[in-house]
């Protein structure tokens, strides 16, 4: 079990599990057996110690891992493959919990806490 400080938020990182031809969910999973994620879409407002949940959209639908923020957010200039977006927001996440059983979202909001 782990406990969220004071003063921590929890966020959601929705990402499309295919964009194009870029299958963004099997590059999320090359982060499973080193428990992290070097690089991966944030927001400003991420900061040290949050809780990220995990959530891809069709076909998965599900969250299917949580994290705690290991970095302060920096930007990048794309193009990036998988968004429009000229700069983008990264963090790195470490550690991270892959679920063994994915998390409906819908299921997820009535969870108490969620």
């Amino acid at each position: 079990m782990f406990e969220i400080k004071s003063g921590k938020k929890a966020h959601l990182v929705v990402s499309r599990a295919r964009s194009g031809l870029i299958n963004r969910y099997r590059d999320f999973l090359s982060g499973k057996r080193s428990k992290r994620i070097d690089s991966w879409s944030a927001t400003k407002l991420f900061t040290p110690g949050d809780l990220s949940f995990f959530y891809f959209g069709k076909p998965i639908g599900s969250i299917v891992a949580i994290a705690i923020v290991n970095s302060t957010h920096r930007d990048d200039v794309g193009p990036f493959d998988w968004t429009k977006r000229p700069i983008t927001t990264f963090c790195k996440y470490r550690p991270v919990w892959f679920l063994k059983k994915q998390i409906q979202l819908s299921t997820g909001q009535k969870m108490q806490g969620l």
